[in-house]
């Protein structure tokens, strides 16, 4: 046995894995449980709820976004999904990224937007991060782009933390999320803080469609702003893929 595989038997001893949903031992998310997660089948309107293919925004509430659609791999409310993304994202159950990023998965198993697709995950505040110790974007993508072999552009940084959306009308919300994103070009200028492109087009989305990836949509306010900012870099479309909508 490595150092790691000693470290983990060593922590399951000491504090071990139990289902987030129904507390059997032996792993985070048992099979039983992960079999009650009920899988998008008809995809609709994020907005209207109005049927479309893939999840795509229909004519009349295009206009109202930056966005193409938003790609729902799971239902939030019924079965143990809820607990699972809360667990994940909140109380650092980091080893929950490979059942969740098996949902995901198994939703784009159904098709893929057309064009050449990159992955682009929600970026958190770098105090967010350093709170949380990951960004739970960043670790489903990177299991995604494992999966289907597609390429993660970081092109994305959040400069400005901002106040909670839940209480704020429509308005201030998106007042709230403006000039919150900049554009940089690649994953070293995130890293170090240099400042990236304000304006003008990124080579790495150039001209091609876009996945940008998060755990779950609620408002869609802030993934709107992101899918802008995508847009004058040069996407040519921009899908949010997530575990579920809230």
């Amino acid at each position: 046995m490595n150092i790691n595989s000693i470290k983990e038997y060593i922590l399951d001893l000491l504090f071990p894995k139990k289902c987030v949903n129904c507390q059997k031992e032996g792993t985070w998310l048992c099979r039983h449980c992960l079999n009650k997660i009920v899988m998008v089948k008809a995809p609709s309107c994020p907005n209207c709820n109005r049927l479309t293919s893939m999840g795509q925004f229909c004519p009349r509430c295009r206009i109202k976004t930056s966005l193409t659609g938003v790609i729902t791999a799971a239902h939030y409310e019924e079965g143990p999904l809820k607990e699972a993304i809360h667990n994940f994202k909140y109380n650092g159950v980091r080893d929950l990224v490979t059942d969740l990023a098996d949902i995901l998965a198994m939703r784009l198993e159904d098709g893929f937007p057309n064009g050449r697709l990159v992955l682009v995950p929600v970026p958190l505040h770098p105090k967010r991060q350093g709170e949380r110790g990951f960004n739970q974007a960043q670790e489903l993508a990177k299991k995604v782009a494992e999966y289907f072999d597609i390429e993660i552009v970081n092109c994305l940084k959040r400069i400005r933390e901002t106040d909670p959306q839940v209480k704020k009308t429509g308005l201030e919300r998106k007042e709230n999320v403006v000039g919150a994103f900049r554009l940089s070009q690649d994953q070293d200028q995130i890293q170090n803080e240099v400042p990236g492109p304000e304006d003008g087009a990124s080579p790495d989305i150039r001209g091609k469609t876009v996945l940008l990836v998060d755990d779950v949509f609620t408002t869609g306010t802030t993934l709107s702003e992101c899918g802008r900012m995508l847009r004058q870099a040069g996407a040519r479309q921009v899908w949010v893929l997530v575990l579920a909508k809230v």
